[in-house]
């Protein structure tokens, strides 16, 4: 035996509202004698034979017995809706109907097709369009998953974790590893961001700015700094753009004054303020630390000069 729907499946009319007082009737396929439908596994209590849908167009429990049916729906006026013969027990392999050409579907109905996809019907009378070839009346329709510690995911699977952040699997036998962090069996499904920040390095007053409330797991940061510093009674102006992909810092830099000037490519760093007089002054900073909700931003010496920085960061 197997439930013909879920108790929660609900039943529309053509304008898309809930079929109230609808009318479900079984019937032996082929015939137009009722065949009984169950409310419990156990087949011990009959349906009543229609089976009334209650205010929200739901049946409730129905349970079929391992018999061919034929089933009709009626308004609560008695006008048919949709006639399905056969209909078997067997056919229910989800939450939701397979779909069947003999049925006219109305707006927002929601069925699985025979590519165990589920669909979403756009037409308000949709007759004997198979959904996996006419998007003209059918939409493919994602039930998304919550990321489960217990579950196994595949390659291409895709999964939400509690922020409602997707995030798609990288590998198969894919158990008990939190997206949030991990890069080797997760990635983002989708791009997320971007989100822009701004701070002034001396007024932080340390080696170590952790930015927080960024969204999401930043996957690459953008950063461009710049300062006017006098040292020596020689004023410098310096600026850098930089990045921070996940692995590697990387800036291009210059500073210039009456002394002279530098330029710098390809440092490691994803900020970088000038020398100051040498290399005892070089003010530098890199991404030490990615979180779920931001990163870690250091200076790469003691020196915390006046960098005006401004980052952006990718998902």
């Amino acid at each position: 035996m197997a439930r013909y729907s879920t108790p929660i499946t609900q039943y529309l009319d053509d304008a898309g509202n809930p079929l109230v007082g609808g009318k479900l009737t079984f019937y032996a396929s082929g015939t137009e004698n009722l065949q009984n439908t169950y409310n419990t596994e156990a087949l011990t209590i009959a349906n009543t034979n229609p089976v009334i849908l209650d205010g929200a167009g739901r049946a409730g429990n129905v349970w079929m017995q391992d018999l061919d049916y034929k089933i009709r729906l009626y308004t609560a006026d008695d006008v048919l809706v949709w006639e399905a013969d056969p209909y078997t027990s067997t056919s229910i392999r989800s939450g939701f109907d397979l779909w069947s050409s003999t049925v006219t579907y109305g707006l927002n109905s929601i069925i699985e097709g025979s590519d165990n996809n589920f669909y979403i019907s756009i037409a308000a009378t949709n007759l004997n369009n198979d959904p996996t070839i006419t998007p003209t009346y059918w939409t493919e329709f994602d039930v998304q998953r919550a990321w489960n510690p217990n579950e196994t995911y595949s390659i291409g699977n895709v999964a939400r974790i509690a922020n409602g952040t997707l995030y798609r699997s990288l590998t198969n036998s894919n158990i008990n590893n939190n997206p949030v962090g991990d890069q080797v069996n997760w990635s983002l499904a989708g791009s997320v961001g971007p989100v822009s920040g701004y701070f002034l390095s001396s007024a932080v007053g340390a080696a170590v700015v952790p930015i927080t409330g960024v969204g999401f797991q930043p996957r690459y940061i953008q950063f461009a700094a710049e300062g006017v510093h006098n040292v020596g009674g020689v004023t410098w102006g310096a600026s850098s753009t930089g990045y921070f992909d996940g692995t590697v810092n990387r800036c291009i830099a210059t500073d210039t004054s009456s002394a002279g000037a530098h330029l710098v490519t390809n440092h490691t760093s994803v900020c970088w303020d000038g020398y100051y007089g040498g290399p005892a002054d070089l003010a530098s900073a890199t991404v030490t630390a990615v979180g779920a909700d931001g990163f870690t931003y250091t200076n790469a010496t003691g020196t915390n000069k006046s960098m005006h920085v401004i980052w952006t960061a990718y998902g």
